[in-house]
């Protein structure tokens, strides 16, 4: 089995919620993680994410840092977290730099937009991502 067959299977069992306003931003991940889980669903609003987070019970979640409307991304975060303890892996997103901020102990990481999307999904599945596999699989999505 080859390095990008091994990536493509550890997305078996794996449920990814990308909760961002950003319809470009959902788009993205979408396209570029296609593969590496079962399922992908966007939300671009809490109730939607709400929703699909009852229903669909994902493993793993990215939250826009601002979701406008006094909307916090971390303490929706940590919410959900305490909510659906079958989130394995939680991160943040932002269009700003986070700088030196220290991370709350629920998030596993946390992405900046302007990075490459490696880096956000190296945050969701640590342990089974090759850097320089992730590279070739999504480098066209950055």
């Amino acid at each position: 089995m080859n390095q990008l067959s091994s990536i493509h299977n550890t997305g078996v069992g794996k449920i990814l919620l990308m909760v961002d306003r950003s319809e470009d931003a959902q788009t993205l991940v979408r396209r570029a993680f296609s593969g590496l889980f079962s399922d992908i669903y966007t939300a671009g609003r809490v109730t939607e994410a709400d929703m699909i987070l009852r229903e669909m019970r994902p493993t793993h979640l990215v939250c826009e840092y601002d979701m406008g409307d006094s909307e916090d991304g971390i303490a929706l975060t940590l919410k959900w977290r305490r909510m659906y303890p079958e989130l394995s892996r939680v991160c943040i997103c932002s269009s700003y730099h986070f700088g030196d901020l220290r991370l709350p102990n629920h998030l596993d990481g946390a992405y900046f937009k302007g990075d490459p999307l490696y880096h956000l999904l190296s945050a969701l599945l640590p342990s089974e991502t090759d850097t320089d596999t992730v590279k070739t699989r999504i480098g066209g999505h950055q």
